[in-house]
């Protein structure tokens, strides 16, 4: 079995946070690149502080794929919450308590559902709580990455201290989207 990594591009995550920052527009606009960075973000949608999202490409993931057939074993991938960027996007922080956290996930088992389809079997881990996480993704392949794509909902319940706080500023659930891109020369050159 092989370790494969994404890459972070803290570089572009800087330019783009001086450019929202300065109101600057149109940094790297003739640039036509294929590659779909890694990355991921979350949107609440019924809050009283609506609205509320955040993305980070701040992305950190590992793939184990088996030596002779090249199948899916295993994903793990993690991001800092405080990495967010968006409207509210402290949000999570404050969901989470303050502090340089993290928000893991640990697959423990792939499940092939078909040739593009996989269900990943693990636990999430925020607040230093460890949850049960089911998630489905979505293989596609592109001439240079290998792409994985999914979604999954942070049972907030799972890992939010009271029952005393209002649905309305902490919901049942926070959707995310995440999408994992793995440079298919990284891969080839392992093997």
């Amino acid at each position: 079995m092989r370790i494969y990594k994404t890459r972070t591009k803290k570089i572009l995550g800087l330019l783009l946070l001086f450019s929202m920052v300065f109101g600057l527009t149109g940094v790297n606009a003739q640039h036509k690149k294929t590659n779909i960075s890694s990355k991921i973000s979350y949107r609440v949608i019924s809050n009283a502080f609506y609205p509320i999202q955040g993305e980070s490409n701040f992305l950190n993931a590992e793939i184990e794929l088996n030596d002779d057939t090249k199948e899916l074993e295993r994903i793990d991938f993690e991001v800092p919450v405080n990495s967010f960027m968006g409207f509210n996007s402290e949000y999570l922080q404050w969901v989470g308590g303050f502090g340089s956290q993290n928000l893991r996930f640990k697959g423990n088992k792939v499940e092939k559902i078909d040739d593009k389809n996989y269900r990943i079997i693990g636990n999430l881990n925020f607040r230093n709580i460890s949850s049960p996480l089911e998630i489905q993704m979505q293989k596609r392949d592109s001439s240079n990455q290998f792409i994985l794509s999914g979604n999954f909902n942070l049972r907030v319940r799972d890992f939010f201290i009271g029952h005393y706080v209002s649905r309305r500023l902490v919901p049942s659930w926070i959707p995310f989207k995440v999408t994992l891109a793995f440079n298919k020369n990284d891969i080839n050159e392992a093997s």
